[in-house]
């Protein structure tokens, strides 16, 4: 593929654009049909480094996390076994029973 370029202009020396299309014409269109052409131009660009994010957390803190997640659950498990418990007894709505259904009062 480097074969077919051509600069502009090379040593001071602008080149016409009927010399370039000489270049095409005798050079390039036929390397065309000669060669397999990618599908996709080459282009080797530079990549970025990899850089440290700001918000990233570290394992100590995600460790953390997924252990309050799951203490959470285990609360969450041991509660509800506790209203089944509860519920079994007949002192699940003790409380809902003793709520008001009307709204207080309020002074305006």
């Amino acid at each position: 593929m480097g074969r077919a370029h051509h600069a502009w202009s090379e040593d001071g020396v602008t080149f016409i654009s009927g010399e370039l299309l000489k270049w095409l014409m005798d050079n390039v269109i036929p390397m065309a049909n000669n060669k397999q052409m990618p599908m996709e131009p080459l282009v080797k660009l530079p990549t970025m480094p990899e850089m440290k994010q700001l918000g990233t957390t570290s394992h100590l803190a995600e460790d953390q996390w997924k252990h309050s997640e799951e203490k959470m659950k285990l609360f969450k498990r041991y509660a509800m076994l506790e209203i089944d418990r509860r519920e079994d007894k007949r002192e699940g709505y003790w409380w809902y029973d003793r709520q008001s259904n009307f709204p207080p009062k309020m002074a305006r």
